[in-house]
Formats: C-alpha cells, structure tokens, sequence
C-alpha cells in the first residue's frame, strides 16, 4: 500500500508515475541528524531503506518519495 502525507501528495503520485526517474543523487541518512525532523520522517516512512536496494524493487518508494516532498523544496 502507498503512503502520503495527504490528498495532495497522493494526487501528485500520479503524475510522477507518469514521468521516469533519474538517479542523481543520494542521501546518507545518518548524517542527518542535525535535522531532527527530516530524520524523524525518513526513519518513519522507511527511506533509509532507499539507499541499501538496488534495482526495479524501489522505484515505487521512489516515486512516494517525491510525491510526498512536494512543496517541502
């Protein structure tokens, strides 16, 4: 099942599935504890999980990812 933060984010899902992702960078997760709420909501949603798979199996994470951080830019 997906996860959003709200009506909005899941609506915006749907047009991120619609758009391919890129890899371009990444987060070392650990090092974010200087932003206690980032880390709170990565460690919630299980985003730190991102970093240690590899292939097809986490692009829809992926796309929850960007749909939940719209407007948070």
């Amino acid at each position: 099942p997906h996860r959003f933060v709200d009506a909005t984010k899941a609506e915006h899902y749907k047009l991120i599935k619609t758009k391919g992702i890129i890899q371009e960078r990444r987060i070392d997760f650990p090092v974010i504890s200087f932003l206690p709420v980032m880390q709170q909501t990565a460690e919630s949603y299980r985003w730190m999980d991102l970093t240690t798979m590899i292939g097809d199996c986490n692009i829809s994470w992926i796309d929850e990812f960007y749909a939940n951080a719209l407007g948070h830019t």
